[in-house]
């Protein structure tokens, strides 16, 4: 072999060489990202259990078998009764005159088992107005169901504290007002106000919340308030139904 021949076959040598060490090297990064990925998996599972040991269960304690919705006195309901899938946003405002004009009749017949009430707490309007009140709100709510059994009545109070006019960039509500003052006014006290506060603190229901985000929309959801009864929406306008209309659309569908 000449001399020139031995040398284009050492330099071909140090060729391969040099690229099987780059992709050792790639392959010791892509492991070391793995290993990161890994790692914060097992943080989040980490946090959740956090959650589920003081600071509020993941999942209300009347989640659906879905986990996608917080049923409402569900251990009254009776044998047939309808399904009454309602979605709302705590910042919307029509969702704020259906509560104040329905509300009272959808807990009424959900106390007495002639419906199974069921509420799918959405968030979208903080993209809408850019803040996280919906959020902070749902979380708010969800958590009453755990600490305190207030679903219902927290929901009833934030809507009445709902900001006059949609502003975006506004606050929307407070953290004090959710974390203390409606929590106070609901009777939530003693080892329920610190689990509630606990459970508000660490947003526990986050992922619960983002669960029921996801399948409103898979149910074709498109806005708010929205009324279902086992499965069909329901046309109501809270500017036009009356009462006496609405509770008949929730027992007959007409």
């Amino acid at each position: 072999m000449s001399t020139q021949a031995s040398r284009r076959e050492a330099l071909r040598a140090q060729q391969v060489a040099q690229a099987k060490a780059s992709r050792n090297r790639k392959m010791v990064g892509a492991g070391a990202g793995i290993a990161a990925v890994v790692l914060a998996t097992v943080l989040i599972v980490v946090a959740v259990s956090g959650m589920s040991t003081g600071g509020g269960s993941a999942y209300p304690k009347n989640a659906t078998a879905a986990k996608d919705a917080v049923a409402i006195y569900p251990a009254a309901a009776k044998a047939g009764a309808p399904t009454i899938d309602v979605y709302l946003d705590y910042q919307c405002p029509i969702c704020k005159v259906a509560e104040a004009t329905y509300g009272a009749t959808m807990y009424a017949l959900a106390q007495s088992g002639d419906i199974k009430l069921v509420q799918h707490t959405m968030t979208f309007m903080d993209d809408n107005l850019r803040n996280t009140a919906s959020t902070r709100a749902a979380v708010a709510a969800t958590c009453t169901d755990t600490y305190g059994d207030k679903y219902a009545q927290m929901t009833t109070a934030i809507f009445s504290n709902q900001a006059l006019t949609e502003t975006v960039g506004s606050v929307g509500y407070e953290d004090k007002l959710l974390r203390e003052t409606l929590p106070a006014q609901l009777g939530i006290t003693g080892d329920n106000l610190v689990g509630f506060q606990k459970c508000y603190d660490t947003q526990a229901p986050k992922s619960f919340l983002d669960t029921v985000a996801k399948n409103s929309y898979a149910a074709g959801v498109k806005g708010t308030p929205t009324f279902k009864r086992d499965g069909v929406v329901l046309s109501v306008n809270p500017a036009s139904t009356t009462v006496d209309q609405f509770k008949s659309l929730l027992l007959t569908g007409k």
